[in-house]
């Protein structure tokens, strides 16, 4: 019956250790403006660069970032 106790106390303790991190990982992305839908969000300069129809978004903001 110990075993039982034990596995569901890891269980629970895991849970609640990964859960405080996406918690963590979502507050900081909303204080960032990250959209949802907009998965991998990539940011250069800390502004949003949205690669979602190609890489060419990026390819710009980079180079803009290179030449300031």
């Amino acid at each position: 019956m110990r075993s039982k106790w034990v596995w569901t106390w890891c269980v629970t303790r895991t849970r609640s250790i990964y859960l405080q991190r996406v918690q963590e990982h979502m507050l900081s992305g909303r204080k960032l403006s990250v959209r949802s839908s907009a998965t991998p969000a990539l940011y250069v300069n800390g502004v949003f660069t949205d690669v979602s129809f190609g890489l060419q978004h990026l390819h710009v903001a980079i180079d803009q970032a290179l030449h300031l």
